[in-house]
């Protein structure tokens, strides 16, 4: 009897948890939302240049992906 009840309190914490998670993407404004999605598609480039960078061997390409790196990180600072 009480694992039924346990199960039936799981569900209803469940349904809860994603009821907030509902309310609280439909408060996010039109402005949040491509802020977010720049600082996703910012940080998918530091991931890129990060992996680049990584197995680069010739200065010149290094110099080119660090300041592309660089610019990126600023990009981040000024959109968060």
């Amino acid at each position: 009897m009480a694992r039924g009840w346990e199960s039936k309190e799981v569900e209803s914490q469940q349904a809860q948890a994603e009821e907030s998670m509902r309310a609280r993407k439909t408060r996010l404004t039109t402005e949040q939302l491509e802020r977010d999605a720049r600082i996703h598609l910012l940080e998918l480039d530091v991931a890129r240049i990060e992996r680049e960078l990584s197995v680069a061997t010739h200065p010149r390409r290094i110099a080119q992906l660090q300041a592309a790196l660089d610019f990126v990180h600023e990009k981040l600072r000024q959109v968060g």
